[in-house]
């Protein structure tokens, strides 16, 4: 007896915020009942006509978001620029059961690799190689991000096992070798400060774009991922990350120039009206003020390409505004949590091979200083 599939999701790694159907029947009779098992979850499904139908993608969103979206991966020392992060990424095996009437039974085991990426019905579509990719929004195979010199920023590189891989920067032909772990690994290109030993110290990026291609060759099988890292000179400004839909993070350093409000509501009123007139200073006491800041920033002008990186920003669920100095080290407390403004906005226009963003981003409520009473 084997257990046999009419559906089930598709490719190397499955994006977790997508539908994980999977419809599954026994070769040898109609079932009256199965189980499926994943980690320490067991789900028992009842048949139509012996095909079961069961959709993993609830299971998947309670085992891999324990910790929600934090970032919690920081560059302890500059020669660990590789760092797996294993809350993007992990791999679990599904048993499926199925029993017959008489009693008699069989399982399978099938193994699954789970993103923290989601894909949208009108995405573009494009084959990527199975065993090394780069997690960032791209119509094609050619992804592009920009490094700002002096602020933390990484690119996250899949590897569908351990291994090594030949880091090239086609601009200069010059190579090096990283060490993969299975899953998602994020390369700091920097953690911030000039580090003697760090990515940069034993491969320079150039201003302007370098073409970075992360590659293997295991017997006859050789594949690669491209990323252009556009590398701008240090300078000052408002620097975000965001988790992308791809499900890793992004980053973008908008204008030094913006603006900031505050939208403010009177918590309550007392009444304090017991005196005469001539006696009377306020007739009620305002016991504090809730305040809540806003920053309108500008991304400056953008290409198409950094504009479907920025854009994403906007359908984010998890944005940080980064507070340390330029040239410092990060450390987790150095980005805070915003939001951005909801709203309809205009994300792409085909007459516009250049454009701005506005992002109102709305941090923190601000501590009060109550009235008692």
């Amino acid at each position: 007896m084997a257990i046999q599939f009419f559906k089930e999701p598709t490719g190397p790694v499955i994006p977790m915020y997508n539908n994980m159907i999977y419809e599954f029947y026994s070769d040898i009779g109609d079932g009256v009942r199965a189980t499926v098992k994943i980690s320490s979850y067991t789900f028992e499904i009842s048949g139509n006509k012996g095909l079961f139908h069961f959709n993993a993608k609830d299971v998947f969103n309670v085992l891999m978001n324990k910790f929600g979206f934090r970032d919690d991966i920081i560059v302890e020392l500059p020669q660990n620029f590789v760092q797996p992060d294993f809350n993007l990424w992990n791999s679990y095996d599904i048993n499926f059961k199925i029993f017959q009437l008489n009693g008699a039974s069989d399982s399978l085991d099938k193994p699954c690799a789970i993103s923290k990426a989601v894909v949208q019905l009108y995405d573009p579509t494009y084959e990527e190689a199975e065993k090394i990719r780069i997690y960032l929004p791209s119509n094609d195979t050619l992804k592009h991000a920009t490094f700002f010199e002096g602020y933390p920023f990484d690119v996250p590189v899949y590897s569908n096992i351990a291994r090594t891989v030949t880091v090239t920067n086609k601009k200069t032909s010059s190579s090096i070798l990283i060490q993969l772990a299975k899953g998602v690994n994020r390369v700091f290109i920097s953690s911030g400060p000039n580090e003697s030993q760090g990515f940069e110290s034993l491969m320079p990026l150039y201003l302007g774009k370098n073409e970075l291609e992360f590659s293997f060759t295991e017997g006859s099988v050789s594949e690669k991922a491209n990323i252009i890292i556009d590398k701008k000179p240090v300078d000052c400004g408002t620097y975000l990350k965001w988790f992308n839909a791809s499900g890793a993070w992004s980053y973008w350093k908008f204008s030094p120039v913006y603006s900031k409000k505050v939208n403010t509501k009177i918590l309550d009123e007392i009444n304090n009206d017991f005196s005469n007139v001539d006696k009377t200073v306020s007739p009620t006491i305002v016991t504090g003020i809730q305040t809540k800041p806003e920053m309108s920033l500008n991304s400056g002008y953008l290409n198409v390409d950094e504009q479907r990186l920025v854009s994403d920003l906007f359908t984010s669920p998890k944005v940080f505004i980064y507070t340390n100095e330029i040239h410092q080290k990060f450390f987790e407390e150095d980005f805070k949590e915003v939001q951005v403004k909801p709203g309809s906005r205009e994300v792409f226009n085909s007459k516009l091979e250049t454009r701005e963003f506005q992002v109102d981003i709305m941090l923190a409520e601000q501590y009060r200083q109550t009235y008692a009473g």
